[in-house]
């Protein structure tokens, strides 16, 4: 048999089942046993010959899961091959004087039957108490875990990310719907993405990741905080899901602001009380986590080159001077922002000739002369996306519908790619044999509704459209920074070097948290300011603040390094070189819950655009070149409770946003971002009034939205576990379960260990379609 037929052997189905597209997985067969010759020897002598008639390398058929295009079902192989030794297989003693006879075909067939059923025994047994393959159908644990999606590539950014598709699918049966998804949203330009389901076969929907679950783990111990964990669903027995233990038994457990707080349940009282806000406490990540879970928000190596080519400002500026802050769209006379402020970086971003066909953009950042003073220059990051009527214009004229200004700027959202499925009725795409319509075109441009196949296009939600509904203030970034020439010749007058400095800035709620590297001697230091004032925010270890931490790095001011640098769940991380630096007495900030909370909304200012221009890079005293800049977002978990929740955290959102846009500000907004004041053009009145909202830094201190977020909590009591989704705004989790908000401890399987096979891409060579593995999702879940 040649491998590729032994390749499509038939496996064992699976089935996976979920509650209202909820992510759920029946278990597959758990484990691909490979009979090797006389691995396993049962009930014959071990000098007793190998007959004639036998193979001398026998092995059983190789097993594996995996889910069907269509149908929810098997259909590609996933071997796992386990060799059994010795131990616990009976061996009979031989003797010596024992005459070599051939072995009848009878008892080669009742040998063969035997080893078959100690294999197919020690299969069981290994499902049962060590680990078991699960097939990820749905979505609710992206981006760390895949179901049911589209592995898209942006053909204006070259950016490769992943929307699911498990609406194509009945999450009971596994048969099609009636439902197609037929576009994708690019989370860095949220271009609206065609696929090509005639020509493209990496278009199709791929089934879910392939996963092994450790069910040793849990035998003798209870999950840790942030384990990804497969359990029974509360509800109905029958179906597995999988999560990540947010909640501990015996604690009290809030979401609030995005974030996880708990409070450990030491008494009746203390666990009905739920005045004091101070006894709770952030549930922190561990930096694997946090790096695990972090959603791309930008990055210059993936840049949308026609946005571009249409004059699309670079969204890293150097920074305006003191007094500045941000201008906004309060007034029609916007031209003082328009040309950027020269402090001494010089930010390049072209599509060059040669590259215009292929998408390619041009980044850098470059300060080649620091300032005489050594004070630091400072470059900036202005967050933008680009709406759907701005794609129009852009691919119909080449040109924007109104000039984007370099320092206009808007709050980074809760947006998850995964959620932004355009879709249609499948009676659209296919006809009644499941084969292409001869009307379906992916010739459509991101508003279009003239296509057929277009006519009943959706967005994930028509609420939210290119961007999501939250302000997700937790951010990370990361530069790639290049000292080489940047040598400062030392003053000889002076005693001591130079004074080189490098620090990293995030801003959460209107304080910025900085990261000062001395690039002399590679000392880290922390430290949190606000309106200029210096703030003892981070924990020490006797229980008192302090307001610098600090560590020893191997950073100094040559060579080329990347650094990152993350301001998530209270707790500041730096990397350097991929390597973690470690704080003394530590990096966490401890704030006054009351304080925290009625403070803990986006702010600026005309002295500081602060939430407007969160992210910041500032260098002293000498000069460098940053090739590329990333910025990612953390997890927002969404407070909401109960199963018919809109996932959204103001239960008036609707109301309070219109509140909060006047009239006026709304037409400066139209009018400086698409040269119109009408909503004629727009298919959402609610995400023209959140842009605006989101765009207009005047409005964001009287707006009710952000103080009037909500808050839930849960109790939990002995042997309870909270589970909640990484995608916080499809998942069908604890939040959503009622009346018991947790999973018991005798409904755990296991913790999920790692990724074996994700769907492989598929490559033409001689026409022929060749399964390539997947290698970049093959790992360990974090």
């Amino acid at each position: 048999m040649s491998p590729q037929s032994r390749a499509n052997l038939p496996f064992r189905k699976i089935r996976s089942e979920g509650l209202k597209g909820e992510l759920g997985c029946r278990s597959s067969q758990c484990i691909t046993i490979a009979l090797m010759n006389k691995s396993i020897d049962f009930g014959r002598s071990m000098n007793q010959p190998t007959p004639d008639n036998a193979s001398s390398n026998p092995s059983s058929p190789i097993s594996g899961a995996s889910v069907d295009r269509t149908s929810g079902q098997s259909d590609a192989p996933v071997a796992s091959n386990l060799t059994t030794g010795g131990s616990g297989v009976a061996k009979s003693e031989a003797s010596p004087s024992h005459p070599k006879t051939s072995t009848s075909s009878s008892a080669w067939i009742r040998e063969t039957v035997e080893s078959l059923a100690v294999a197919l025994i020690l299969a069981f047994l290994f499902r049962a108490f060590v680990a078991e393959a699960f097939v990820i159908p749905t979505g609710s644990m992206a981006p760390t875990l895949m179901g049911a999606h589209k592995d898209a590539s942006s053909t204006e950014t070259r950016f490769g990310y992943q929307c699911g598709a498990s609406m194509e699918f009945n999450t009971n049966t596994g048969a099609n719907s009636s439902m197609a998804v037929v576009g994708t949203i690019d989370p860095l330009s949220r271009f609206e993405q065609p696929v090509d389901l005639r020509d493209n076969r990496n278009d199709t929907t791929f089934s879910g990741d392939r996963i092994l679950v450790s069910k040793f783990s849990y035998l003798w111990s209870d999950p840790q905080r942030w384990d990804v964990v497969v359990f029974k669903y509360p509800r109905d027995a029958r179906l597995n899901y999988i999560k990540r233990c947010v909640g501990m038994p015996n604690e009290s457990l809030r979401v609030r602001h995005g974030d996880i707080y708990t409070r450990p349940k030491t008494s009746e009282e203390q666990a009905a009380s739920t005045k004091n806000d101070t006894d709770f406490s952030i549930a922190r990540k561990p930096p694997h986590v946090v790096e695990a879970m972090l959603q791309a928000v930008s990055d210059t190596n993936y840049l949308p080159h026609r946005a571009v080519e249409a004059g699309m400002p670079s969204v890293w500026q150097p920074s305006l001077p003191p007094g500045k802050g941000n201008l906004g769209f309060s007034s029609s006379d916007v031209s003082p922002a328009v040309m950027p402020i020269e402090n001494g970086w010089v930010v390049n971003q072209s599509v060059p000739a040669e590259s215009s066909r292929n998408g390619v953009v041009q980044w850098s950042a470059q300060l080649e002369k620091p300032k005489p003073d050594g004070s630091s220059a400072w470059l900036r990051y202005y967050h933008r996306v680009l709406s759907p009527l701005q794609w129009t214009s852009i691919l119909e004229t080449g040109k924007l519908p109104a000039a984007i200004l370099p320092y206009s700027s808007r709050l980074i959202s809760d947006f998850t790619a995964y959620n932004g499925a355009i879709k249609t009725e499948r009676f659209n795409v296919f006809d009644k044999f499941g084969k292409l319509s001869k009307d379906y075109s992916t010739d459509w441009l991101p508003s279009d509704v003239s296509n057929p196949a277009a006519s009943s296009f959706s967005r994930y939600s028509s609420r939210f459209e290119t961007d999501g509904m939250h302000w997700a203030p937790d951010l990370a970034c990361e530069f790639d920074i290049d000292f080489q020439n940047s040598q400062v010749p030392q003053d000889t007058t002076r005693s001591t070097d130079p004074s080189r400095t490098l620090t990293l800035d995030l801003v959460e709620a209107g304080v910025h948290y900085q990261c000062v590297i001395d690039l002399n001697d590679g000392k880290a230091t922390l430290a949190a300011n606000r309106d200029g004032k210096s703030l003892s925010v981070f924990e020490g270890e006797k229980g008192d603040l302090v307001q610098t931490p600090s560590a020893a790095t191997s950073l100094r001011a040559n060579g080329k390094h990347t650094i990152k640098f993350a301001n998530v769940d209270n707790t500041l991380h730096l990397w350097i070189d991929r390597t973690l630096v470690r704080f003394s007495p530590s990096n966490r900030i401890r704030t006054d819950l009351e304080q925290d909370f009625e403070n803990h909304r986006p702010q600026s200012s005309a002295q500081d655009p602060l939430d407007a221009a969160p992210v910041g890079i500032g260098l002293g005293g000498v000069a460098a070149r940053i090739s590329r800049a990333r910025i990612w977002r953390d997890v927002y978990y969404i407070a909401v409770e109960g199963e018919n929740s809109n996932m959204i955290d103001n239960q008036n959102f609707d109301a309070e946003l219109l509140q909060s846009v006047s009239a006026a500000a709304l037409t400066n907004f139209l009018k400086a971002t698409y040269a119109t004041t009408t909503t004629e053009l727009f298919t959402s009145r609610t995400a023209v009034l959140r842009d605006a909202l989101f765009s207009t830094p005047e409005l964001w201190e009287k707006s009710p939205l952000f103080k009037n977020r909500e808050t839930v909590q849960f109790e939990l009591g002995d042997g309870q576990f909270f589970p909640m989704g990484d995608n916080s705004a499809a998942s069908s989790d604890a939040r959503a379960w009622t009346p018991d908000h947790f999973v018991p401890r005798r409904l755990l399987i296991g913790r999920a260990v790692v990724v074996f096979w994700p769907h492989p891409w598929i490559k033409s060579i001689l026409s022929v379609n060749i399964p390539i593995p997947n290698f970049s999702r093959i790992g360990l879940i974090r």
